[in-house]
């Protein structure tokens, strides 16, 4: 991409070591982190959606409790989230400027969804709460029918927003995990590449192979 090219700055061998050696640190904060998000996300829609299957406040509070293990809070999904990967982005395209590879098409989409995934994981993490509350308050409900049609709206529009952001939070950050393993696989082989479509390059067996590692290392670190 021409904007991250112009983001360049020539740099001497010992600065390029110093920027190998910021990259492992920074992939070894990111890739747990998002493997136990990742991880987490799934296992809790999962639990929720048999806890409302079979009307199991214990399931449900489960799945609850999953989600708010693994994202903790908004502040860690930033700095070792969103944070990190835009570091290691920048670093790996300072480190691949003049190699003419488009290893930062990859990393850029890889940003963009995962980025937008994360936020929506979180707001998932958090409308869980607001379900939590309206559940807890539905013995409690207003007799007035209509202040109890406002009550049933919110209630409604909560789990709406658990249902859709929970959802497709996890699809978007599996699809940029996906690009973001593409981009290293071709960075780390460059000639294996040679007039690869992204099509191809996604569906490889070193890509296919590195991205089924890290979902199955996500639920093992989950």
């Amino acid at each position: 991409m021409d904007f991250f090219n112009s983001l360049v700055i020539p740099q001497s061998a010992d600065h390029i070591k110093l920027l190998h050696y910021m990259l492992i640190l920074i992939l070894f904060l990111f890739i747990p982190f998002i493997s136990i998000i990742f991880g987490g996300t799934i296992l809790s829609l999962f639990y929720r959606r048999k806890g409302y299957k079979e009307n199991n406040p214990l399931t449900l509070k489960f799945s609850k409790e999953v989600i708010e293990l693994a994202a903790v809070n908004k502040s860690m999904g930033i700095i070792l989230g969103i944070v990190p990967l835009l570091t290691a982005i920048l670093i790996f395209i300072q480190l691949l400027h003049a190699a003419n590879t488009p290893v930062s098409v990859y990393l850029f989409w890889s940003f963009i969804l995962s980025a937008v995934g994360i936020i929506l994981i979180y707001s998932y993490r958090y409308s869980l709460s607001f379900n939590t509350i309206f559940d807890s308050l539905q013995e409690y409900a207003p007799k007035n029918e209509e202040i109890y049609d406002e009550f049933r709206k919110f209630r409604k529009g909560s789990r709406d927003v658990s249902n859709k952001t929970g959802l497709l939070g996890i699809v978007l950050l599996f699809f940029g995990l996906w690009f973001f393993t593409a981009g290293v696989a071709f960075a780390t082989f460059p000639n294996d590449w040679s007039g690869m479509s992204v099509i191809g390059t996604l569906f490889s067996g070193k890509v296919l192979v590195r991205f089924i590692s890290f979902i199955i290392g996500s639920f093992g670190i989950t």
